[in-house]
């Protein structure tokens, strides 16, 4: 059985959100799962609020994947969206750390190991057609 979730790729100025998880040593994109019987945009608002203390200001749907994370067991079947902010994100709740990495390095860059989570994701929702559900 998957667990379902919601992850947000917000881009400024030619870079895309990062976040760093207490305890974790791989970035990934802000979101996280979704709570019992909670709608996916309402879930990925909530997300947003506790991990950057912030606003959505709109977002729309780009894909669904299904993925493995390299320090669990689970599968994940996750929804991502590209999402606008209000305001500047910080770090909070779960989230050390915040950094932008650039569009140019998830495209064609050379990989770093603590990124993993990023790469596979962006280049499929965006380099390859037909992953939009």
């Amino acid at each position: 059985m998957s667990v379902h979730v919601v992850k947000a790729l917000i881009e400024r100025d030619d870079n895309v959100l990062a976040v760093l998880e207490k305890g974790s040593n791989l970035w990934r994109y802000p979101g996280g799962r979704k709570k019992n019987g909670e709608e996916q945009r309402k879930a990925l608002s909530r997300e947003i609020r506790e991990e950057l203390g912030v606003r959505v200001a709109s977002m729309e749907y780009v894909g669904k994947l299904d993925e493995s994370h390299p320090e669990k067991t689970e599968r994940y079947s996750v929804l991502y969206f590209d999402v606008v902010l209000v305001g500047d994100p910080v770090a909070s709740g779960e989230v050390a750390r915040l950094m932008w990495v650039p569009i140019s390095e998830l495209r064609t860059g050379q990989e770093r190991e603590d990124r993993a989570l990023l790469y596979p994701a962006y280049r499929r929702l965006y380099m390859v057609s037909g992953v939009n559900e």
